[in-house]
C-alpha cells in the first residue's frame, strides 16, 4: 500500500464510507482534507492522527513533499473518479499513489429515488463550463449535474426552459447523506417557483415518457 492514499469518503455521512476507507484512515499518520471532510472522518481516525485543512490544493503538494515520514491520505468526497481532485494529484505529485473509490453523490441520489442511471448523462456546472443544453438534447433520459451558485437547479431549468424542452421532471438531492438531507421535486413549468438557493446539491433533469421540445 502506497504511504500517499487519495481516499474517497462518499456522500458524506461515515456511514457510507467503504470498510477500505475507513481501515486506511484508522492508519494514517496525516489527513488532508476540507474542513466539512476533516469534521465528517475525525471519528475514524486515530487519536494520534494529524489533520491538515486546506485552502488552496496547491498545498497539498507542499504538506506530501514536507511529511516524507508519515503515512498520508488525501480526502475526496464522493467517488475519486467523478471530479475530483486526481488529475491534479497526477500531474504535481512526485511520488505515485492508490485510490480507494468510494459511493458519489449522484449514484446516491438515484438509490433514493429507486431508478438506474445509466442513460443519464453525468457532467458538473460547479465552476466549470458545459452547454448542458446540447446534451439535453441528446441523451436519452436526462442530465445528472453537480451545480454552484451561479449555475443553480433554478437557472438551468430557466435555460432548458427557454431552450424550448417541455416535459422535463427536476430533482434536486441537497445535504445528501446527512442529517439535514432534502430532496425536492419540480416539473420544468415551474421553474419560475424553485428556490434561487440550494445547499450542497446534486441535480437530475429527466425527460419524460413524452418528451417534447418546441
Amino acid at each position: 500500500m502506497s504511504r500517499v492514499m487519495v481516499v474517497s469518503i462518499g456522500p458524506g455521512n461515515i456511514d457510507y464510507i467503504n470498510q477500505k476507507a475507513k481501515e486506511r484512515l484508522e492508519q494514517s499518520d496525516f489527513v488532508l482534507g476540507s474542513r466539512r471532510q476533516i469534521e465528517d472522518v475525525k471519528r475514524i481516525c486515530s487519536p494520534t492522527t494529524e489533520f491538515y485543512v486546506y485552502k488552496k490544493i496547491t498545498e497539498i503538494k507542499e504538506v506530501v513533499e514536507k511529511e516524507q515520514e508519515k503515512k498520508i491520505s488525501i480526502l475526496v468526497s464522493g467517488d475519486s473518479g467523478y471530479y475530483s481532485l486526481v488529475p491534479y494529484l497526477k500531474k504535481v505529485l512526485r511520488e505515485e499513489f492508490d485510490i480507494i473509490p468510494g459511493l458519489s453523490s449522484f449514484q446516491y441520489l438515484f438509490s433514493k429515488i429507486g431508478e438506474n442511471w445509466q442513460d443519464f448523462f453525468i457532467g458538473s456546472v460547479h465552476g466549470r463550463k458545459l452547454d448542458y443544453i446540447q446534451k439535453f438534447r441528446e441523451e436519452n433520459r436526462g442530465l445528472v449535474l453537480l451545480t454552484d451558485e451561479e449555475n443553480n437547479p433554478k437557472q438551468i431549468a430557466k435555460n432548458l426552459w427557454e431552450a424550448g424542452f417541455r416535459k422535463v421532471d427536476i430533482i434536486v438531492g441537497e445535504n445528501l447523506s446527512y442529517q439535514e438531507e432534502n430532496i425536492s421535486y419540480y416539473k420544468i413549468e415551474d421553474w419560475e417557483i424553485m428556490p434561487e438557493r440550494f445547499e450542497m446539491n446534486v441535480c437530475i433533469y429527466r425527460k419524460g415518457e413524452e418528451n417534447a421540445y418546441l
